[in-house]
């Protein structure tokens, strides 16, 4: 792979479209364990169609957005500092958008209430929110919840709420691990980029907190996902086989301790490519557990 080639395969980051991948895994799959016969694949495709192209427009509108604040001008894999035509990037970031909607328009089209625009709705607004001016809320330090609210709950209660018809309790509690694991993504996000936030005004958490302390707190933000996988067993709430989902320790103990000794510069930026690997493994054994209760997968 060129230099280039390279620059752009970073810019596009297709890796990280599991962001939306995995809630809609994980959504689906706690609806097959709760009522198999319900579930039905073109919805799950709509879903996913749907959510991969709002997070489309939403890591497009990103670039623009931190392009504009100055937080990406020494960040050569950004699509501004790429293409030079933020216009027409925002152009196609906001088809991605439209599209997008069109594809959750069609799940609630086959529903009895509109449920899945509401909750569609709110995950547009928090997404915009997030960067787009006058808000940027994720330069006032609020980006890691409304990461965790968007990418967890929502996304994964939208995918569920679409099979079922209805609110699903199991789906809500397997969309709190989600939520955990897609929040140490964005976080650990921020540890090579610190410098250019902080000359940005961009409060993060590595700003606010500093390296070393960011990268001590960082295990209360992935690591009790486990312990959400136990009480939700214990409870009842969670099926036994969704603790498949602990085969994944390994990663996340690496995660954690990767962090916990480079949390600065460049060496630090090892832990995204970790986050994102714990998310995408983590999600699918839990998606895996949770299909496995009903598919005699056991």
């Amino acid at each position: 792979m060129t230099a280039r080639a390279d620059l752009w395969f970073q810019a596009l980051n297709p890796l990280i479209y599991t962001a939306a991948v995995i809630p809609v895994l994980v959504g689906t799959a706690a609806s097959y364990a709760e009522a198999p016969a319900l579930v039905k694949t073109n919805i799950f495709l709509w879903v996913l169609a749907g959510v991969v192209l709002l997070q489309a427009w939403l890591n497009i509108t990103n670039d623009v957005y931190d392009a504009a604040t100055g937080v990406d001008v020494n960040k050569p894999s950004s699509l501004v500092n790429l293409t030079g035509q933020p216009m027409l990037l925002q152009i196609i970031a906001w088809s991605c958008l439209a599209l997008g909607a069109m594809c959750i328009y069609i799940v609630n089209a086959n529903l009895a209430d509109n449920w899945i625009l509401g909750i569609s709705g709110l995950g547009i607004a928090l997404g915009y929110c997030y960067q787009g001016p006058p808000f940027r809320f994720s330069y006032r330090g609020w980006g890691e919840p409304m990461t965790f609210v968007a990418f967890g709950p929502l996304a994964t209660l939208a995918a569920s709420y679409a099979q079922l018809g209805r609110f699903s309790l199991t789906a809500f509690w397997a969309s709190l691990v989600v939520g955990c694991l897609v929040t140490g993504i964005i976080f650990a996000h921020h540890f090579p980029q610190a410098e250019d936030d902080a000359r940005a005004g961009k409060r993060s958490p590595v700003v606010q907190w500093g390296g070393r302390r960011a990268s001590r707190i960082y295990p209360w933000v992935v690591l009790p996902a486990y312990g959400v996988t136990l009480v939700g067993v214990g409870m009842g709430i969670l099926p036994l086989t969704a603790l498949l989902f602990w085969v994944s320790v390994p990663l996340a103990w690496r995660l954690v301790s990767f962090l916990w000794h480079h949390y600065e510069g460049p060496a630090s930026g090892g832990a995204m490519p970790l986050a994102v690997g714990l998310h995408a493994l983590g999600g699918g054994l839990l998606a895996v557990g949770l299909w496995g209760s009903q598919a005699n997968l056991f």
